[in-house]
């Protein structure tokens, strides 16, 4: 499903379940201790419980921690859609390319009328990743150049120990629950921000009892350990060395089972 599509969908739920929209106008200060936001426009909302859900450059998480996310962490990715017809031999078929880039991969992801190609590693691992991005298209037949190509940070992993603050809570890429290894981010933000609406609803039904972001961590806490345990996997899967073991190993089973086969 295109992004696009898929956000609208879910604003029309939050439209439908009584949400009052203000569309077009950014976050520009978030006020602690006074628990006021103010738009760009000058105009001041008062809020008793905040869920940072703003993505990777988070206006949240940075006005609780001085910054969204930590630049030796952080991963980027470069994406193009393609019509469908200028690959007519790719079908369906899902390709993730792991050399494509330095801890990170290439990808290949059939739509309804487009095609996704894509690429994205850690970023202080790839200084180049445009020019890795134009390799990666003419592999394909393709000139990246044709094509509009949108860049976006990922959080690679570098997930929140804590996600907020009292009655200030964060989810999806604003808290880092981004997978280590895939940069999939979607299911998580989903989880993250369900639990985070619970969390809240639980705390204003218990006006003395434990705080929001104490009630959200039971879950959040589910969702971050799969997160730490990809983060563990992901040093099997990107360092070069292991990359040339597994490659070793690969080339050696082939070569035993042709001797096995021809002697």
């Amino acid at each position: 499903m295109m992004r696009l599509d898929f956000d609208h969908y879910l604003l029309g739920l939050a439209r439908d379940a009584g949400a009052t929209l203000k569309l077009g106008d950014a976050v520009g200060k978030i006020d602690l201790e006074r628990q006021t936001v103010t738009l760009r426009s000058g105009q001041e909302i008062a809020f008793g419980f905040l869920i940072g859900a703003d993505g990777v450059n988070s206006v949240v998480a940075k006005t609780l921690y001085g910054r969204s996310f930590d630049p030796a962490q952080i991963a980027f990715a470069l994406e193009a859609e393609v019509p469908r017809d200028r690959l007519p031999h790719q079908g369906d078929r899902v390709e993730f390319d792991f050399s494509a880039a330095r801890w990170g991969y290439g990808w290949v992801f059939p739509k309804q009328s487009t095609v996704t190609i894509g690429i994205g590693g850690l970023h202080r691992l790839n200084p180049d990743l445009r020019r890795r991005l134009d390799l990666y298209f003419q592999r394909k037949g393709l000139d990246a150049g044709d094509f509009k190509v949108k860049g976006q940070y990922l959080p690679g992993g570098d997930y929140r120990r804590v996600p907020g603050r009292s009655n200030v809570l964060l989810c999806g890429d604003a808290a880092g629950a981004v997978d280590p290894i895939s940069g999939e981010g979607i299911p998580y933000a989903m989880q993250t921000g369900a639990a985070a609406g619970r969390a809240i609803a639980l705390a204003l039904s218990q006006p003395a009892g434990r705080s929001a972001l104490s009630i959200y961590c039971d879950e959040y806490n589910n969702v971050i350990a799969e997160l730490r345990r990809g983060k563990v996997w992901r040093w099997l899967v990107y360092p070069r060395v292991v990359e040339r073991l597994f490659a070793w190993a690969f080339r050696a089973e082939r070569v035993r089972k042709r001797i096995l086969t021809e002697g």
